[in-house]
C-alpha cells in the first residue's frame, strides 16, 4: 500500500502545476485606433468614427497617452499578468435616432484562445475615460462592463488582422437612442475558451489536495 503514495502525490503535484502553467497563457483581443476608419459605429448606414480609445487593468491603472485597446488576460511575460477591459469613445452629437447599428473594430491580435468578444453600453462620458490622463481607479475598470451587453461575436486567432463586425442587439439600439446627441463610451471584454484560473481558486485547489492526500496517507500507512 505504501507504494501507492508516491504515485498519488505525483498526480496531485501534476494537477497543481497544470493550472499554474495555464495562468501564464495570454488570452486577449487587442489593437490600436487610427481614428479615421478602423473602428466605427455604423448606424443606419451612417458612420461614427471613435474619438478615443484605451484600456483599464483590473487594478484600475491606465497609462496616460496610451490609446491602444486590449481586453482579456495578458500574462506576466507580456503585460505583468493582468486582466484588461477596453473602451471606445464616440461623439454622437449628430445622431437623432437609430433603427439598426453595428460596431466595426479592427482586431490586430487575438492571442492564443478563441473566445467571445463582447461590447457594453456604459453610462460613462468620454471625459471620464480620457486616454491622455493617468488613472488608478478600479471602479472605472468595472464600469466598462457594468452596463447592458449590446453585442457579441465569437472570434478565433485566425481573425487577427481583420475587421470584426459586432451587430448591436435591441439593448444596443436602445442605448444608442438614449445617448443620441451626446458623447458615449462602449466598453469591451473578451472571454477565451480556456479560462485562466484566479489565484484564489488555485490556492483553494492546492489546499484541497493537501487535505485529500493527508486522508489518503492516514489510510494507507
Amino acid at each position: 500500500m505504501r507504494k501507492l503514495l508516491p504515485g498519488l502525490l505525483a498526480v496531485a503535484l501534476l494537477v497543481c502545476v497544470i493550472p499554474g502553467a495555464q495562468a501564464q497563457q495570454d488570452s486577449f483581443f487587442a489593437g490600436a485606433s487610427s481614428f479615421d476608419g478602423s473602428n466605427n459605429l455604423n448606424v443606419d448606414g451612417n458612420q461614427y468614427f471613435n474619438t478615443d480609445s484605451g484600456w483599464f487593468r483590473n487594478d484600475g491603472i491606465h497609462n496616460a497617452g496610451n490609446t491602444n485597446y486590449i481586453t482579456g488576460y495578458c500574462g506576466p511575460n507580456d503585460c505583468g499578468g493582468f486582466y484588461y477591459h477596453g473602451y471606445f469613445s464616440f461623439d454622437l452629437g449628430r445622431l437623432t435616432g437609430a433603427d439598426t447599428a453595428s460596431f466595426n473594430v479592427y482586431s490586430y491580435l487575438i492571442q492564443f484562445d478563441p473566445g467571445t468578444y463582447s461590447i457594453y453600453g456604459t453610462s460613462l462620458s468620454p471625459s471620464q475615460v480620457d486616454s491622455s490622463l493617468d488613472y488608478s481607479d478600479v471602479t472605472l475598470y468595472s464600469a466598462l462592463v457594468s452596463g447592458p451587453m449590446i453585442g457579441s461575436i465569437f472570434v478565433t486567432p485566425s481573425d487577427s488582422y481583420s475587421t470584426v463586425t459586432v451587430d448591436l442587439n435591441a439593448a444596443g439600439i436602445a442605448w444608442l437612442n438614449a445617448h443620441a446627441g451626446e458623447g458615449a463610451v462602449i466598453g469591451a471584454d473578451f472571454n477565451g475558451t480556456s479560462p485562466v484560473p484566479e489565484p484564489g481558486s488555485l490556492a483553494l485547489l492546492g489546499t484541497g489536495l493537501v487535505g485529500v492526500m493527508g486522508l489518503v496517507r492516514r489510510k494507507l500507512l
